[in-house]
């Protein structure tokens, strides 16, 4: 590699010209950046006139800038709440605020980018040591120094004092009330990084920083122990925001103390790259919004799938009270499921404008899901979207284990038992009451339920092209159904639901006893209320959508669609291959409904948690192998070892 012509940097006006050029430079060589950067420095060394006006630019930039607010603010978050973060980032992505050549995050948005990390963290420290070494006299290294670590004394000040202000936060205090009753870390910490900056600016002795070590060790530990308050009792985006900002600021702060603590310049410089390169590299990610959003959603998700995978436990049947309970619980599902088809048939016939038509079904769909869900029942393609969340727990929860593909195989086919069970009982009832109600009506009517034209549509509904293409937007309105619900349950846990409803002076009517009643039964299933309605909302507007847009949007459901076949085959002589293929087209589609929804559920649920299948061979052979062992494990639950103990049936209204 030839040497690189430097008489560029004899004219740059301003150190952020020179950084330019020579970010150029590494950037055309990024396979070869720490080659590229010797010969730089090397390039330098032989030109003495052109080395010392760099060093010039360097120093004076150095000596001039707001370091103190660049350590404080690039890669940590603002002290606003997650809303105006969010706002402010997108307005400064449309719109970008004017460049400071004094204001260090500033001179690094202008001149890398973020395909730049990779080249950057491929060159040695040792290069970059160099690099500084090479530039000025140990005077004007020395004048640097002194500036620098006023600024770094800034910096830990204030750093200190925003971590302390947040124990009174609020949204920490609703987390952990004893904030209030106890001497806390985060105050402890401010007082130990106050104690060092006198000490330091006044010229004595800096004291001992073993304490400061534990007080930042312990803040990190209440910082981690409100997470996890916050993912026990419900969490919000502002919680979640803020807890992420006092991590990055503990981290920032531990770096800044150790760059003015160490005693041997080696550590100290090492410190510095190090703290340097994550400035570097969070304020390039600070760019992103997509970084920032996932970041800050980090917690309410997995709050979000801690909800679904307690509810999703009561959806997987190990023993055979739990299976008949489920068989029952679904049945009875099917018998709403089938009055409900025949109501969206009914509205259908009122010839309705497409807006009130749409409301209408909406409503019949979503009160009438909210019914099935207050009287116990399942809907078996509520399943999915739950039972991934406690797939995905199993899955965290054993990560380092032997026994986890085992463990997982034995899940997945209980959960394969659960779904068939439920979806047994919401077809075969659905269907069964259709047949009795078209029955019923041809016997007291004289004519057939539906019309020609009616089950000719209703056929034609079946066909696998495009039902299939409808199936799956239902299994997406699953899956968005089961995030609903956990995040209803997430905020009936923030606002304290259950606390208010028991207080709430409006309520005091019903009696104590009954209001407590009332708080509990509401708290406890908050979620699953919301999520049901928004799912009927979400099955009666698709079809508007699609008009609108002139798409080709719809909504197939496995119960509906075995409700609907029933009503066509009570008013028409349809044969016996006709119903076996649309028997076989409803099964088909009851496939995508759960196995769709519940792989959505299950990527979202895994990525909540950052975690993920080890390996899916080890998964597919454990399988393989219990399958082999016990085939009917698939349909029937195995029988429980004499001595096991009695489980309660689940609690299918959830």
């Amino acid at each position: 590699m030839s040497q690189p012509d430097l008489t560029p940097f004899a004219g740059c006006a301003d150190f952020q010209s020179a950084l330019q050029l020579l970010v150029q430079h590494l950037r055309s060589n990024a396979e070869q950046a720490g080659e590229a950067l010797r010969d730089f420095l090397d390039a330098l060394q032989e030109q003495p006139e052109i080395n010392e006006h760099v060093a010039s630019l360097f120093h004076q930039w150095l000596q001039h800038s707001r370091l103190a607010t660049g350590f404080v603010q690039t890669g940590i978050y603002s002290r606003q709440d997650f809303g105006r973060e969010l706002r402010r980032r997108l307005y400064d992505r449309i719109n970008p605020p004017p460049r400071q050549p004094d204001v260090l995050e500033d001179v690094l948005q202008t001149v890398l980018r973020p395909s730049d990390l990779d080249w950057l963290n491929s060159i040695a420290p040792r290069l970059w040591l160099r690099l500084y070494e090479q530039l000025g006299s140990a005077q004007q290294r020395e004048a640097s120094q002194h500036y620098v670590r006023d600024q770094l004394l800034r910096a830990a000040e204030m750093l200190a004092l925003w971590v302390a202000g947040e124990d009174l936060n609020p949204d920490l205090i609703r987390l952990n009330p004893r904030l209030l009753e106890v001497d806390s870390a985060f105050l402890s910490l401010q007082r130990e990084v106050q104690s060092l900056v006198e000490a330091e600016r006044a010229g004595r002795e800096l004291p001992d920083t073993a304490q400061l070590d534990v007080m930042l060790d312990q803040s990190r530990e209440q910082v981690a122990y409100l997470r996890r308050l916050g993912n026990q009792s419900g969490a919000s985006l502002s919680t979640a925001h803020l807890l992420e900002r006092l991590g990055q600021s503990l981290d920032r702060l531990e770096g800044i103390l150790t760059m003015l603590t160490s005693e041997r310049s080696e550590r100290s410089a090492r410190a510095w790259l190090v703290q340097l390169g994550q400035i570097i590299n969070s304020g390039l990610e600070q760019r992103s919004i997509r970084e920032f959003v996932r970041n800050s959603a980090g917690m309410l998700s997995k709050s979000i799938s801690s909800s679904k995978s307690e509810h999703g436990e009561h959806y997987i049947t190990t023993t055979g009270q739990e299976y008949w309970h489920m068989l029952r619980s679904a049945a009875g599902a099917g018998v709403l499921i089938a009055l409900m088809a025949l109501l969206k048939i009914e509205i259908g016939r009122w010839q309705l404008a497409p807006l009130w038509s749409t409301l209408l079904i909406s409503l019949n769909y979503g009160i009438g899901f909210v019914i099935v869900h207050m009287l116990g029942f399942t809907i078996a393609t509520k399943q999915p979207a739950m039972t991934a969340a406690s797939i995905a727990e199993s899955v965290q929860q054993g990560q380092n284990s032997r026994n986890l593909p085992k463990h997982l195989a034995e899940l997945l086919i209980s959960v394969h038992r659960s779904q068939s069970v439920a979806v047994l009982g919401n077809v075969c009832l659905a269907m069964f009451v259709a047949a009795g109600v078209a029955w019923l009506y041809q016997r007291h009517a004289g004519q057939a339920l539906l019309t020609a034209d009616e089950v000719a549509y209703q056929l034609k509904a079946l066909k696998p092209v495009p039902a299939l293409w409808y199936a799956a937007i239902a299994a997406l309105w699953l899956f968005c159904a089961g995030i609903i619900s956990g995040y209803y349950d997430n905020r009936a846990d923030y606002v304290r639901l259950r606390e208010r409803l028991a207080a709430h002076p409006a309520l005091r009517w019903l009696g104590p006893a009954r209001q407590q009643r009332f708080a509990n039964y509401l708290h406890e299933h908050f979620g699953a209320l919301h999520g049901n309605f928004y799912f009927g909302v979400l099955l009666g507007v698709t079809p508007y959508i699609g008009h609108l847009l002139h798409l080709p949007l719809d909504i197939r459901h496995i119960a509906f669609s075995s409700a609907n076949l029933s009503y066509a085959a009570s008013s028409a002589e349809l044969g016996a291959t006709v119903f076996a293929l649309g028997l076989l087209y409803v099964l088909l589609i009851g496939m995508v409904n759960l196995w769709l929804s519940f792989f959505l559920a299950l990527r979202v649920a895994l990525r909540a948690r950052d975690t993920e299948i080890p390996s899916l061979g080890k998964l597919l052979q454990a399988l393989f192998k219990q399958l082999r062992a016990s085939p009917l494990a698939l349909l029937w639950p195995p029988a429980a070892p004499a001595d096991a103990p009695r489980k309660q049936p689940p609690d299918s209204g959830h």
